[in-house]
């Protein structure tokens, strides 16, 4: 949930207007405590041959649901609709006020924007819309044909890209470096295997407990994002040290020292590669 003030717009006197995110309809006519907006206290009113102006100003708490598959890498679209469903496009038209916004705006219109802690405006756009409803309102004329109203309409889209830098040094700085933790034991020697077992069970059960941390910050995904592969990859590494370790104790029981050697060279080597392949995946796969 976002609490976002809405540009300010100029809706025609006594009309119901509706701000909707997408699958979110809110009344600003509605009679609550926390409406919206009030139709009948404009901050402005003038009327000049014929023409009536009344500036508004809307401000809200929207829900919107967002698409987490890239997180913390994606960006998000914030969109604010517009719309009048009670009073059909013939009647009611929504414009962009291309001389009042001063559109087209440098730096894709976002400079006059509050920033953000963690996130980056990137661009703001202004879109016409139109809504339509097959309902025939209970017209008995309209029950045999094909009955259509069209409503006006206008999207404001906010586009957003997530400081991903700030987000991984402050939340994954922990992991990174348990990453590390884990590759010096394998260069522990065979009489540390027991302490080379502990701390690569120990890692993966501080990262399961950071992964958790994260995930608590999504509500209601379903899905695997972004970042849970990479703790899942890091557990995969994990386990495959504590494999090593196994392996090599063995191969040193059985008088096999020059094999274990080798063995524990090839894992150093194989944890390396990993790391540096799963940071090139990402890199190119999200333009971090």
């Amino acid at each position: 949930m976002a609490r976002c003030n809405e540009p300010e717009t100029t809706p025609p006197p006594d009309s119901t207007t509706y701000a909707t995110p997408p699958g979110l309809n809110v009344d600003l006519n509605a009679a609550t405590d926390k409406s919206p907006y009030d139709p009948k206290t404009p901050l402005e009113a003038t009327e000049s041959d014929g023409l009536k102006y009344r500036l508004y100003r809307v401000q809200g708490e929207f829900k919107s649901t967002f698409d987490f598959h890239d997180y913390p890498f994606g960006a998000q679209s914030l969109v604010l609709c517009l719309s009048n469903q009670f009073m059909p496009h013939e009647q009611v038209v929504y414009a962009i006020d291309n001389l009042g916004l001063r559109l087209p705006r440098a730096n894709h219109g976002i400079s006059g924007l509050r920033s953000l802690a963690n996130w980056n405006f990137t661009s703001i756009s202004y879109l016409p819309a139109t809504l339509r409803s097959t309902s025939t309102r209970g017209n008995p004329g309209a029950l045999q044909g094909k009955y259509e109203t069209e409503y006006s309409g206008l999207d404001v889209a906010i586009g957003v890209q997530r400081k991903t830098l700030v987000f991984l040094v402050k939340s994954l700085l922990p992991l990174i470096l348990l990453v590390m933790v884990v590759y010096v034991t394998l260069h522990f020697p065979v009489s540390l295997t027991k302490e080379r077992l502990t701390i690569a069970i120990s890692a993966m059960l501080a990262s399961a407990v950071l992964l958790s941390g994260i995930n608590t910050q999504l509500t209601d995904v379903g899905y695997t994002t972004a970042i849970e592969y990479g703790v899942y990859a890091f557990f995969a590494m994990c386990l495959f040290c504590v494999v090593t370790a196994l392996a090599v104790e063995r191969l040193h029981a059985v008088k096999m020292h020059q094999v274990a050697v080798r063995s524990d060279i090839a894992a150093r080597v194989v944890y390396v590669l990993s790391v540096v392949g799963l940071f090139i995946a990402y890199m190119s796969s999200y333009d971090a």
